[in-house]
């Protein structure tokens, strides 16, 4: 008789520790989750055509040849590394003109509920920005 309520005992000891071990553990394997939600979702946005098309009009606003023979702005590279929530909203991002480390564009792209719409803030680097004047000068 002993021998079972021994056992029983045991046994629930074990369930209530079972218990509260997974009481701690879901809300962090939900965190987990949705983190990795958020994050592809911030992926598919930054590879959008309508994100990328965003993108080059706010190049070519900064330097009309740009993309062309003989504009400064041959190409850009998204730095995936550099993405994060902005606290705000929307998704902060830099990106590197002409693959050069220090001609840097960091974005702000936010979404109007209502619309639907992206839209980009910007601002450049001091390298970026001198590249910009010199291409005005010529």
């Amino acid at each position: 008789m002993a021998d079972k309520k021994e056992k029983k005992s045991f046994l629930s000891r074990w369930g209530l520790l079972i218990f509260y071990v997974g009481m701690l553990l879901l809300p962090v394997g939900t965190h987990i989750w949705r983190h990795w939600q958020i994050e592809a979702e911030i992926n598919r946005t930054l590879h959008s055509e309508e994100v990328q098309k965003k993108i080059e009009e706010d190049l070519k606003w900064r330097e009309p040849k740009a993309f062309e023979a003989g504009g400064k702005i041959q190409s850009y590279t998204i730095n995936y590394e550099s993405k994060r929530i902005h606290p705000m909203g929307g998704i902060v991002f830099r990106a590197y003109i002409n693959g050069d480390k220090t001609l840097t564009i960091s974005f702000i792209l936010d979404k109007n509920v209502q619309t639907e719409e992206y839209s980009l803030s910007s601002s450049v680097s001091k390298e970026l920005s001198r590249l910009l004047e010199k291409a005005k000068s010529d």
